[in-house]
């Protein structure tokens, strides 16, 4: 017994200082979408830590950025790979208190659909998110703001988690402009370690094209030759 507890303390001191060190408490993600599927992400965070202290944050995308953008409060920034999810690792440079909000950003180039031709009928795209709380102290507070490219609309909310009370006055998200551009934002509190925080919807270009514009006119010129009689009474006898 004794010999299983030692190999337990050894190893719990060899294991990585990110896993106890600092502690995150709310964190705040902008995803601001282009039509050509691509993303700028920017990432506002609350924590309590010291210098040299690495915090671990969630990453919901498939693919890493080229480069990560980040505050002076953050020294590095490493990805990692943890039980087959993907993390971020933030090392900081000087000590941080729940009063002082860091920020990050990042772009990728193949984010979302929306670079390729619609798989849905009328045009619409199916976009998720998905996020997977790794560390082991809760979250006070976790929002994703999802901000759609200009002309594109949210057609339907497909799930959320947390999920929409049934009959209840309140929801996890909220629809809304920012800017000219439609956007949709999900909030969840207390997010305990493992749990998932997720949103699916659909959305579609309300631009019309030239194309169909030009239909439109062709239909209503043939409309005015074919029923003259009915728009202008009498003038087609004289």
């Amino acid at each position: 017994m004794r010999v299983k507890l030692l190999i337990l303390g050894l190893l719990l001191a060899a294991a990585p200082a990110a896993s106890a060190a600092g502690r995150l408490l709310r964190v705040t993600e902008t995803h601001s979408l282009a039509a050509d599927g691509s993303a700028q992400v920017n990432v506002q965070f609350n924590a309590s830590a010291a210098a040299g202290d690495t915090l671990i944050l969630p990453y919901a995308f498939t693919t890493w950025p080229d480069t990560i953008i980040h505050s002076g409060q953050i020294g590095s920034a490493t990805e990692r790979l943890s039980h087959g999810r993907r993390q971020l690792m933030l090392t900081l440079a000087e000590s941080v208190t729940v009063q002082d909000t860091l920020r990050y950003a990042f772009a990728l180039q193949q984010a979302t659909p929306l670079g390729g031709p619609a798989r849905l009928d009328f045009g619409n795209y199916d976009l998720s998110y998905r996020m997977v709380h790794t560390s082991a102290a809760p979250l006070e507070r976790f929002t994703v703001e999802i901000i759609l490219p200009e002309h594109f609309v949210i057609n339907t909310i497909l799930s959320s988690t947390p999920a929409r009370p049934a009959n209840a006055g309140t929801s996890p998200y909220q629809l809304g402009m920012i800017a000219g551009r439609h956007r949709v934002t999900l909030t969840d509190s207390t997010v305990l370690q493992g749990e998932v925080v997720a949103l699916a919807f659909q959305a579609k270009s309300g631009r019309k094209s030239p194309l169909f514009i030009a239909v439109l006119v062709l239909i209503a010129g043939a409309y005015l030759i074919l029923f003259r009689d009915l728009v202008f009474p009498g003038r087609s006898k004289a």
